[in-house]
């Protein structure tokens, strides 16, 4: 005798919030840390403007590698978080598409700079 379709999943519906959030501890990390990540990369061209003359480290391959990192790790922590704990969470999803895609091309044009010396 074949199960109906909604027998075999036992647990109740979600609600909508719970899809919104995510619902470990480790995607509250990853996306913490893209927040984190993106606002680097809004963070740091202000400051190479406003400290260039001041302090010379802001204006050379530093920040730009610190924000490389930072979304790689991102993307990395998010895709973890996918596949690993199960969190299927709308920001994490997001999360994780944001910083793969911005991620790449980030490491992409600062690894392609470097190579080139500029």
């Amino acid at each position: 005798m074949p199960q109906n379709i909604s027998s075999r999943h036992s647990s109740p519906a979600r609600s909508g919030r719970r899809r919104v959030w995510p619902q470990t501890a480790f995607g509250w990390t990853s996306l913490l840390l893209a927040v984190i990540a993106f606002a680097c990369l809004a963070i740091f061209p202000i400051i190479t403007v406003h400290y260039r003359s001041t302090y010379p480290v802001v204006d050379t391959w530093v920040m730009p590698a610190v924000a490389t990192v930072l979304l790689d790790l991102a993307a990395v922590l998010n895709v973890v978080s996918f596949w690993r704990s199960h969190d299927r969470s709308l920001l994490v999803i997001g999360a994780m598409t944001a910083t793969l895609v911005v991620g790449a091309f980030t490491t992409i044009f600062v690894v392609g700079e470097g190579l080139a010396g500029a």
